[in-house]
């Protein structure tokens, strides 16, 4: 029990120390809190003014969704491998500890370090709980559940790992990949009603647990059978883990870079970086660049894209608007929702495109400044491969979503292609003004942040137009009258801002 406390203390406070390590590492943890802490007041209030009119128990399927999306996630993940930071394989492996102690230590700070990011959802809790005037014993109970479920989660995702790592057979891959579908299958009736599977008819973890926490919500006992079947899943992770705990999973372990969560610094964002270039540069070598002579703007634009498949870049994009495709056929079809969700997911894609390049191009950018190709020529083909996929994606979604719901997609499309077009240009103005002289050492998450400002700022007239056309419900030609206003605003700040990231690239720091 000595070792495993020590080797917990030595893990929790190399991942904890990196905070200490400069103010803007605090200072970022400190708007994460405050940012999160006035989100979750106001999830709080708001879910427990819509629990007094509704009952929590009819959205069982909703939330064993919910839960078997993180379980699947979970799965995904254990495909890594069991992987430790290097300095553990050195300090700890040549130790007299057991790999089940270490591995009980792993999990334990693992699951101090995640509790910080998910004060919002105790912060949530605490809340709508307070607002209900819930019995102690429930708030208690409730907490016990949702801790014991990221329990059952963590320790399923841990033994994958190893089991992954000891049996490297395909066929064990294969299973996990049937056992994920299996997971999300049911999900299919939130698009088709007629879809005969549904959560709540499925003895699924996700099911169990889902039933016991609706249940407290509507201060009901929960059925015996969903309490015993949780607990008879939690079992299973919990024997699962001992087992494959047991062998000598040290000899198996492939060590990775240190980083922590808490660093903001670019060394960890490149560590990220190459791990995401690792799980998808395979993707990018079904592509090739064509040297034969053609438009030098062409060459670049396919370059960017192959890096994009590459670093995962694309991949995460359209994982997101997945997401949003599905939000858009499970919950509220009217645009005005469609535009809310789509303005929010379209400011965000040209921030997380500009943040990759800027992480995995900053040490070549000395090849162009050196270069004699000219800088306008090299940006603008920069940003139409941004604007590109981040016009594309979202259209599609858009596209899908009026086909199956028969809605408007005019203003939809104009603002996400105004998004696209201001988002990117602002965003890598504002990265290439923090590459200049005694800038460049700016954590990346506030220039992100600064972006992301600019961008709102600068779309404020798109908003605006769209707000109006809203108000007044607008006929189809005054739309795309809009639209034409929107998309020429939109051209001429993206002209503007290539302008001056020509100029401000001329002090790049290299």
């Amino acid at each position: 029990m000595r070792q495993v406390l020590n080797v917990y203390l030595v893990k929790t406070k190399a991942v904890l120390g990196a905070a200490r390590a400069s103010r803007i590492n605090l200072l970022l943890i400190y708007l994460y809190l405050l940012g999160t802490s006035i989100g979750s007041f106001s999830l709080g209030i708001g879910l427990s003014q819509s629990l007094r009119f509704i009952n929590p128990v009819a959205f069982i399927d909703e939330t064993s969704a919910l839960i078997s999306a993180f379980l699947a996630i979970a799965i995904t993940l254990s495909f890594r491998g069991f992987t430790v930071f290097d300095y553990e394989e050195s300090l700890f492996f040549t130790s007299t500890i057991t790999p089940r102690a270490f591995i009980a230590a792993t999990m334990l700070s693992d699951l101090t370090v995640f509790s910080i990011f998910l004060i919002p959802l105790f912060l949530t809790l605490w809340i709508f709980t307070t607002m209900l005037v819930l019995p102690l014993t429930i708030a208690l109970s409730l907490l016990a559940t949702i801790i014991l479920l990221l329990i059952f989660i963590a320790f399923i995702k841990q033994s994958l790992s190893i089991l992954i790592s000891i049996r490297r057979e395909p066929m064990l891959r294969f299973i996990l990949v049937f056992l994920i579908a299996i997971l999300l299958l049911p999900a299919a009736s939130f698009i088709d009603p007629r879809f005969p599977l549904r959560y709540r008819s499925l003895p699924y973890p996700s099911t169990f647990a889902a039933e016991v926490l609706l249940r407290l919500l509507s201060r009901e006992a929960p059925p015996l059978t969903s309490l015993l079947g949780f607990f008879l899943y939690l079992a299973f992770s919990t024997t699962l883990l001992i087992i494959c705990s047991g062998r000598d999973v040290f000899r198996y372990a492939r060590p990775i870079p240190f980083y922590s969560a808490f660093d903001a610094s670019m060394r960890t964002q490149t560590i990220k970086m190459k791990r995401s270039i690792s799980a998808f540069s395979k993707m990018g070598m079904k592509f090739t660049l064509d040297l034969k002579p053609s438009p030098i703007s062409h060459f670049l634009m396919k370059k960017e894209l192959i890096r994009m498949v590459r670093d995962g870049s694309l991949f995460f994009v359209t994982y997101l608007y997945a997401i949003v495709l599905i939000i858009g056929l499970v919950g509220e079809k009217s645009p005005s929702a469609w535009i809310l969700v789509l303005a929010t997911y379209s400011l965000l894609i040209p921030t997380m495109l500009i943040a990759n390049w800027r992480i995995g191009e900053f040490d070549s950018l000395w090849t162009l400044l050196t270069s004699p190709l000219n800088l306008k020529i090299f940006f603008s083909s920069l940003l139409y491969a941004f604007i590109a996929v981040s016009t594309f994606i979202p259209a599609v979604t858009i596209l899908i979503l009026g086909i199956l719901t028969r809605s408007n997609i005019v203003m939809p499309l104009f603002l996400a292609a105004s998004a696209s077009m201001i988002g990117s240009s602002a965003n890598l103005f504002v990265t290439i003004h923090f590459l200049e002289r005694k800038r460049r050492a700016t954590s990346g998450v506030i220039v992100a942040w600064l972006s992301f400002l600019l961008s709102g700022i600068l779309l404020a007239p798109t908003y605006a137009c769209i707000g109006l056309s809203l108000i007044f419900e607008t006929s189809f030609f005054t739309d795309l009258l809009f639209g034409a206003l929107i998309l020429l605003y939109s051209y001429v700040i993206f002209r503007l801002l290539l302008e001056r990231i020509e100029h401000k690239a001329l002090s790049i720091e290299i």
